[in-house]
């Protein structure tokens, strides 16, 4: 149990790095190279992927430093895929429905834990799985 405490914190670490990385990538682009904030996104969003992925393979499961980057790669963005796709769609459901007695700010905290579960889970269990 302990041991999934300090991966979990592990993965917190990698998540913050990832969205600085979003941040920055998209904060430049847009401001200096490509005013394009729709396409400065996809490419600010590949790199966090980038960053968090590496960092988990590397930091939080360190077993998975023996997979193949071919086939944890794809199934990390398959899996954090569908994180964002529960905290998105959590995020709007909270807004839509408990919008008078749930803030925009307690809807994001809560979707952003429901979809870093998820994320957290879907690189445990799925893309960095060690195959037998």
């Amino acid at each position: 149990m302990k041991d999934h405490f300090q991966r979990g914190g592990r993965f917190l670490v990698a998540g913050a790095v990832g969205f600085v990385v979003d941040v920055a990538v998209f904060s430049v682009l847009t401001a200096f190279i490509l005013p394009l904030p729709r396409i400065t996104r996809l490419i600010s969003i590949a790199a966090a992927i980038a960053v968090t992925f590496t960092l988990s393979r590397h930091y939080v499961f360190e077993g998975a430093r023996n997979l193949s980057i071919r086939s944890s790669l794809p199934r990390y963005i398959l899996s954090q895929s569908f994180g964002l796709f529960i905290n998105y769609g959590s995020f709007s459901i909270l807004i839509t429905y408990l919008s008078g007695t749930l803030g925009t700010g307690a809807a994001l905290v809560a979707s952003t834990a429901m979809g870093g579960i998820v994320n957290y889970l879907g690189a445990h269990f799925f893309a960095f799985k060690e195959r037998h």
